[in-house]
Order: structure tokens, then sequence, then C-alpha cells
């Protein structure tokens, strides 16, 4: 069924861009709780005095959280509405991410990250699926940039506040603010958010239960249409979150064990955001003239040359602006390779899938980014660890190429 711009509006739509603006609030709030815990790990392991090492299970339980969520909240998505687990997510994570401000000792705050991590991952399928079936054509790519760019956003937002509130007044009121802020926007999704155009259309013509009726979601998304399409995304996302999320997780304790003080080790990360949002607002320029292919490897390019420069500081007498610029650089390409991944497969997938497809590779994206969590802390502990988590890194943007390759579904330029 091909969407026409005109006719797939519901009671309760509202202008394109106010409900771009809404997910982007979302995704904002998804984003800096993502962080969270990563710009607050080096004051809780002076306040509880444990190693590195240790926090590798606590970062690593909201990405496994995540990677359940993304397939959680895709079949809800999916069989239920956009809206309603868009709704169910937000509530999840606020409430778990403000009971992970008192939690008192890590045990406890490694279970609490895990569900917040459940409902974070609900939302990002489904906020994909929202604007990718609710925007016009012209507009699509660029919506679902800046939805997606608002991750990383949240992610600069969320450093600039923790490198202030840690220092003065605390971890604990940095994770506080993360279940706060969505709490308080709940409930303008509810009275603004919309459903999907698309979605409403499809329910009510019966479309999904005519055809796929008793199918399984694997068997969909392995389907003989969609099984090179699954493959190469599940394989592209896999490595694309070894890298992005080795960074997010770990940078902040990378620069404070390269003797950089926990202030500027957190701005480290602000700066990773803000090119990150800066990449992939480009990103959505670039998709239109030269498809995602080209961008794609392009960002593989850039993640590997950053990855270069920062690892070549490190290992030399510092300069802090030399540092800055390759963390830039490798920001700039981790953060517009997700947020194109997100965009090629809301375009790979047909509506009846598309959250669970979205969702399902995500989450098995989300290996890589566990993978990344529990190992980073082990290697960061032995001799040369720094050098050596950075050259894997620079190693996992090679998956990324194959899968790149492999896709036979691109988003074709649509400008010339």
């Amino acid at each position: 069924m091909e969407r026409t711009d005109a006719g797939l509006r519901s009671s309760n739509s509202i202008p394109e861009y106010k409900l771009v603006i809404l997910v982007a609030c979302i995704m904002l709030l998804d984003g800096y709780d993502m962080q969270a815990a990563a710009f607050a790990a080096p004051a809780i392991r002076a306040d509880w005095g444990i190693a590195a090492a240790a926090l590798g299970p606590m970062l690593a339980a909201a990405l496994v959280g995540m990677a359940f969520g993304t397939a959680i909240g895709g079949y809800i998505g999916d069989r239920y509405g956009r809206r309603p687990a868009l709704l169910v997510g937000v509530l999840t994570f606020s409430v778990f991410a403000l009971l992970c401000a008192i939690a008192q000792d890590l045990t406890w705050l490694t279970v609490l990250r895990f569900f917040t991590g459940i409902g974070m991952g609900a939302v990002i399928p489904n906020a994909m699926a929202l604007v990718a079936e609710s925007v016009s054509d012209r507009w699509r790519n660029l919506s679902m940039t800046v939805s997606l760019a608002a991750v990383p956003c949240g992610g600069m937002i969320g450093a600039a506040i923790s490198s202030w509130v840690i220092p003065e007044f605390g971890w604990r009121i940095s994770l506080a603010v993360g279940g706060i802020l969505p709490l308080g926007f709940l409930i303008l999704i509810w009275l603004w958010l919309p459903e999907s155009t698309r979605f409403e259309s499809e329910a009510d013509v019966g479309t999904e239960d005519i055809v796929h009726e008793g199918e399984s979601t694997i068997k969909i998304l392995f389907s003989k249409n969609n099984f090179r399409v699954t493959t190469a995304l599940w394989l592209a996302f896999f490595g694309s979150m070894i890298v992005h999320y080795s960074y997010l997780s770990w940078l902040p304790t990378i620069l404070s064990s390269s003797g950089i003080d926990t202030g500027a080790a957190v701005r480290g990360s602000m700066y990773f955001n803000l090119f990150g949002v800066a990449g992939s607002l480009a990103g959505s320029w670039v998709i239109a003239r030269r498809g995602s292919r080209d961008l794609l490897l392009f960002t593989c390019f850039l993640i590997i040359a950053g990855t270069a420069a920062i690892a070549f500081q490190l290992n030399r007498e510092l300069s802090y602006s030399a540092l800055i610029f390759g963390i830039a650089v490798a920001g700039c390409g981790a953060a517009t390779l997700q947020v194109t991944l997100f965009a090629l497969a809301a375009h790979a997938y047909p509506v009846h899938c598309r959250a669970r497809g979205i969702g399902w590779s995500a989450g098995i994206g989300r290996a890589g980014a566990i993978l990344s969590a529990a190992l980073g802390g082990f290697i960061l502990q032995i001799n040369d660890g720094v050098a050596i988590f950075l050259i894997a890194i620079g190693t996992v943007p090679l998956i990324v190429v194959a899968g790149v390759l492999a896709m036979n579904r691109h988003i074709p330029p649509s400008r010339t």
C-alpha cells in the first residue's frame, strides 16, 4: 500500500512539525537516561570505593534491558499501536530512572538500570515507525534524522548538566533529573501525541490479520523478501552499537584514567554528542543526495580516523584540544552511523513489521553494546588497556562495512 500525503490523517492528527518536535523531545529524554550512568560512573567509583571492572555489569544492565525492550516494544507497537507503546516505554524508564537515584548498593543499581533499559528500548523503534509513517515523503528522512539526533543531543545536555551537578551535588541528583523530567513530559505525550496514520489505515482494512495471521516475528523477518535485509541490518547494527556504546559507556572513565579531571572528562562526552548531533543533521543532507550506502561507508571511515587520533593523543604529551578533535570526529561518525541505520531500517521494512524490524535490529545490536560494556571494564584494568580498547573500537567498523555492502534495500538519493 502506497502512502498518499492526503487522506491518511486520523481525526486526532497534528501538524507534522509538531509531531516531530514531540518525538524528538521523547528521544532527547531517552538519550539523557541512556548515558546518565556513564556520566555518574567516576563519581560512583569514588563514592563506593569500587574498581572500574565492577561497573561493567551495571553499565551493561541497561543495554541488556534495551535489547529486551526493543523486541517487546516492537511487538507492542505492531500489535497495539505506536502511541501506546511509546507511553508505556516513557513511563517505564522514567520511574526506574528515578529509583536509580536512591539505590543503596551496586547490585540494586544494576537491577534498576536493567528495568530502565527496557523502557528506553521500547521507545526507539516505535518513535521511528511513528515518524516514518506520519510524515510526508519530502520531509521524512530529515524528520527521522532530527528525531534520532535528539538522542545524542540528550546525551550532550546530560553531560553538561552532570559536569556541573555531580561535583556540586553528587551523582544521585544527576540520575534523579533523568526520572523527573520525562515524568513531567508524559502528560504532554498523552494529550498531544497521535497514532501513526499508516498504522491506523492498515489496521482498518485488516492487512496484517489477512496476510500474516499466525506467523511469528522471526518468520516474517526472515521471509524470502526480508532475509537479506534482516541479515545485513543485524550485522551493521551489531558493529555500530559496539562502537557507539563503547564511547558512551567508557569515554569519561578512559579520559579520567588518563589524568583528566572528572569535569573535563564528562565534557569530553559532551563534545562527542555535540558533534554527533551536527554530523547526524548533516547526514540528512547527504542521504538525500548520495543515498544511505555512501553515507554509511563514510561514517565508518570517520570512526576509524577519530579513534586513531584519540589513541595517538593519549600515548603522547596530552593536548586537550587535539584530543577533543579526535573525539569530535569519532562522535560525528558514530552518531551519524547510528541515525542512518535506524532510518535505513524504517525504509527497508514494510508497515506490518516495521516496528519489529527496527526493534529486532536494534535488539541484536544491543548485544554488541552489552559486549562493549561488559568487556570494557576488564580491558581497561590490564596493562595498556586503554590502547587495546581503542584498537578494538577502531577495528569494529569493518563489521559494519560488511553489513552495508550486503544490504540490498538502501535509501536511494532523492535529490540531484
